[in-house]
């Protein structure tokens, strides 16, 4: 199967729209740091678009914001866009989890777009 888990920071906070038939769907960034640093000391992150369905997308444009450590368990769809013949890879999700650490969470550095 094509699966897999990120565990990182939202790049955004999401915002719920619906498809034509009336299916909950939203994008996030998960940015995962690379352990590298740029010329200016900042970490530098690697950022995965996620569309996310159901009520996985409605729970985290509820409670999710910028900067929230998720746990995403995607699939991976392969499409053509534009005619192309190259396909694209896309990650799909219908589970993102907030992580919590303690009682006093503070949001960290989140990634940059």
């Amino acid at each position: 199967m094509n699966e897999g888990i990120l565990l990182g920071r939202m790049g955004w906070t999401p915002e719920l729209r619906f498809t034509d038939g009336r299916s909950p769907v939203t994008n996030i960034s998960v940015g995962i740091p690379t352990g590298e640093a740029n010329e200016q000391g900042q970490r530098k992150w690697e950022n995965f678009k996620i569309t996310v369905w159901g009520t996985a997308a409605e729970s985290i444009t509820q409670h999710g914001k910028k900067g929230d450590m998720v746990l995403v368990k995607y699939n991976l769809r392969s499409t053509k866009k534009d005619g192309s013949n190259e396909p694209v890879i896309e990650l799909h999700s219908n589970s993102v989890r907030r992580m919590q650490f303690g009682e006093n969470r503070q949001p960290a550095e989140a990634p940059q777009d």
